[in-house]
């Protein structure tokens, strides 16, 4: 005996669709969030806020630290970017004299000195692939800016020496763009040599927190 045929209603044919339409319409929006998180995730954000970096109290914010910590921030930034470049970390000295000068120095290849000044120009507009901010260190990107803002704010110098040259570097306020004030060639030595003043001084409890991770010496 066939079994009888049974011709779905017309609102079961509506229900039916409408089951398939929102099933449609689910992994649709699967797929589309899935597009929107692969975009974000390339997103750079980029922002001009060198301003902030030349005003104390803003820097101090920008740095992420407490006004009496500014010194050691800035320091430990030159040690930060020192490890990042020298050959081997035991190679990485710091090192503050009797006159409150610091000395960092790495073993590394170098820099280019025509690109020392757009190395550590505090107008360079922040880029990173997450926007957000470290508890102790600040925003991500920010280290050299936070160096020169401190050689500003306090009225400083820094020197830097790679590839027999000696760089001395300020700052311009109306631009943010870090110029060279003084330049001699110097006998030829590898690595980078940075040389940093902080009035009064920059004494051994600014440099401790860098000497986690560097040989230290002091004068």
């Amino acid at each position: 005996m066939t079994a009888p045929v049974t011709t779905p209603s017309p609102d079961q044919l509506v229900t039916r669709g409408a089951t398939a339409v929102t099933r449609a319409s689910a992994a649709e929006r699967k797929r589309r969030q899935r597009e929107r998180d692969r975009q974000a995730a390339e997103l750079v954000y980029e922002q001009e806020d060198w301003q902030l970096f030349l005003d104390y109290n803003t820097l101090c914010q920008k740095a992420g630290c407490y006004p009496d910590d500014l010194r050691k921030i800035a320091i430990k930034e030159l040690c930060d970017n020192a490890l990042d470049a020298a050959t081997d970390p035991k190679n990485v000295s710091i090192s503050v004299d009797q006159e409150g000068v610091c000395t960092v120095f790495n073993d590394g290849v170098g820099l280019d000195p025509d690109k020392v000044p757009d190395f550590f120009r505090v107008n360079r507009p922040l880029r990173s692939t997450k926007q957000k901010r470290l508890p102790v260190r600040g925003a991500l990107g920010n280290g050299l800016r936070v160096v020169m803002g401190a050689v500003v704010v306090y009225e400083g110098w820094i020197t830097v020496e790679t590839r027999g040259h000696l760089l001395k570097l300020g700052v311009d306020p109306a631009t943010g763009k870090t110029i060279v004030t003084a330049h001699e060639r110097v006998e030829q030595s590898p690595g980078v040599r940075v040389r940093i003043w902080l009035p009064p001084h920059i004494s051994k409890a600014d440099i401790t927190p860098a000497c986690n991770s560097c040989v230290c010496n002091f004068g």
